[in-house]
């Protein structure tokens, strides 16, 4: 089948199941149903059960739709799931993802006089970490496993990371304080997402990095995450008590972000991506700690 009408298709059956499952979720949360949008996010922002259904609902969604097009029609197996939740490579996603949110955060608090309040943990901190790990895995799965393992099969390799990044990053375009550096960083994020997919064929890589990241600038340091608020252990504020200018959409709207993100796109490039762009298609690989380091 073209990749094309593979994904033409993929999208409104995502949406079919999507509504599908989300009926479930106005059945037992009717007052959602006819919420608008401040009064859903509100809604989702402070009530946990509804939160956590709520990504459930998306999940199950994401890889129904996934299923559908790939077996009952394409009648292929979705190969990218062999790699999608390999130990080692999500703890070097992990570690990866911490390593780049704390440089983003060391140069905000070099460049800007900032204070940082303890809240202390509390038990939300573990239900923030589940649903961000169900975001991760439906997120990675349909944009680096299924949209980009498909156009970087089937058509020019630097054109399936720039297609899959921009709809990953129109994706988000209904986040509260979405913006232009917003959606410029999230695309930037989903070419480095791409880039750590190839460097071992591996989509578990990805998936820990865009888990530690969601994980770390939120219910850690306090920021929003692509404008969704969350409870926090740390709170880092400006120390004139005036907002940060992308405080609306969290660090991913910084241009501090578009600075580190680019370099780590260079970098990757220059060492590793440009050498595998011209090689076969993607396939599921092993993957090893102490190769991911010497390769790092």
């Amino acid at each position: 089948m073209n990749i094309w009408t593979k994904i033409l298709l993929f999208f409104p059956l995502w949406l079919l199941f999507l509504v599908l499952f989300y009926g479930i979720v106005f059945l037992i949360y009717p007052e959602s149903y006819a919420a608008s949008k401040t009064e859903f996010d509100t809604l989702i922002s402070t009530d946990y059960g509804f939160l956590l259904i709520s990504q459930v609902a998306v999940f199950l969604g994401t890889f129904s739709a996934i299923f559908f097009v790939s077996k009952v029609i394409s009648k292929q197996k979705p190969t990218f799931l062999n790699s999608m939740l390999k130990p080692e490579g999500l703890l070097f996603g992990v570690g990866l993802g911490a390593i780049e949110i704390l440089l983003i955060i060391i140069i905000l608090t070099l460049t800007t006089k900032t204070k940082i309040t303890f809240h202390g943990f509390n038990i939300s901190i573990l239900l923030y970490a589940i649903i961000f790990f169900l975001i991760a895995v439906s997120e990675e799965a349909m944009s680096r496993g299924f949209i980009f393992t498909n156009l970087y099969n089937q058509s020019n390799k630097y054109f399936s990371i720039i297609i899959s990044s921009l709809i990953f990053s129109l994706m988000h375009a209904f986040n509260s304080s979405f913006n232009w550096i917003g959606m410029l960083n999230i695309f930037l994020i989903g070419i480095f997402f791409c880039q750590l997919y190839l460097k071992r064929m591996n989509l578990s890589i990805p998936i820990g990095f865009h888990f530690s990241w969601n994980l770390l600038q939120g219910p850690i340091f306090g920021f929003s995450v692509s404008g969704f608020t969350t409870q926090e252990v740390l709170k880092i504020e400006s120390f004139s008590g005036s907002k940060f200018p992308f405080e609306g959409f969290g660090l991913e709207g910084s241009l501090i972000s578009t600075l580190v993100i680019s370099f780590f796109i260079v970098y990757l490039y220059v060492t590793n991506t440009r050498k595998i762009m011209h090689s076969g298609k993607i396939e599921p690989s092993s993957i090893n700690i102490a190769t991911l380091k010497a390769e790092a």
